[in-house]
């Protein structure tokens, strides 16, 4: 059996692609608020909102596990220490932070 080398993998930087899905996030927010104010309320167009919805949900419930990840990345590449508000982005109305979050994250680390 082959063993791990343990030094190779903690000197290993963490993965640098965590803020992909709250990027996703911060795009489907203005598209859920345009999709809530002029979708009619009938099951037709419910058909149309229910996957964008969905993703919305999906990528708001795991995002403090997206926040901690993308966390660790900018934390060792850059000198800018995200805020453990960010991790209150999974409550509907702070979801908003996580825009500030990438634009803190863009302005410290300059991806995306």
């Amino acid at each position: 059996m082959s063993q791990v080398n343990t030094d190779e993998a903690e000197s290993r930087p963490p993965e640098d692609r965590w803020w992909i899905p709250i990027g996703i996030l911060v795009a489907l927010i203005p598209i859920m608020i345009v999709l809530g104010l002029v979708a009619p309320p009938d099951a037709f167009y419910a058909l149309f909102i229910a996957p964008v919805a969905l993703l919305g949900f999906v990528l708001t419930f795991f995002s403090p596990i997206f926040i901690h990840l993308d966390k660790q990345y900018v934390e060792s590449v850059s000198t800018w220490n995200p805020s453990g508000w960010y991790y209150s982005i999974i409550f509907p109305p702070l979801t908003l932070l996580s825009i500030v979050y990438i634009y803190q994250r863009h302005k410290y680390v300059g991806v995306p």
